[in-house]
């Protein structure tokens, strides 16, 4: 699955070309500032967590949400598409509609799974649960 990206990583990239002396035109000092002043404002109160929606991009941080209804057996491990693109780090619940652990069954190498797919399981059947993956 493919989330939408917008951010920091989608700036665009900056052409400088230094003169036959090795300097700077007037041209290139100013799209250097202007992306410096971009930069600047996606990190000055710019850093988005995104909607929390299902299979979303966390604003732009290197995250997402995934939403997942845990099977009517507890402590069943459930395979989850993530689309990172890479191996999760951490698991962050920011939603469960009842009390209950999401964890891993599996050992610390592997526990979030790898850059396609992460693993959890849940103590509480039928468990609705928003995660958010970093």
């Amino acid at each position: 699955m493919d989330w939408v990206q917008a951010g920091i990583g989608h700036l665009p990239r900056v052409q400088l070309r230094a003169d036959k002396e090795g300097k700077l035109g007037d041209a290139a000092v100013l799209r250097l500032g202007s992306s410096i002043d971009a930069i600047i404002g996606r990190l000055n109160g710019g850093l988005l967590v995104g909607s929390g929606e299902a299979n979303t991009a966390a604003g732009n941080l290197s995250a997402g949400f995934l939403r997942i209804t845990f099977p009517s057996t507890p402590d069943t491990e459930v395979m989850m598409p993530h689309g990172l693109k890479r191996v999760p780090i951490a698991a962050i619940p920011v939603f469960k509609d009842r009390a209950c652990d999401v964890y891993s069954l599996r050992g610390a190498a592997d526990a979030w799974g790898d850059v396609d797919k992460a693993y959890f399981a849940c103590s509480v059947a039928s468990a609705k649960v928003i995660l958010l993956l970093l």
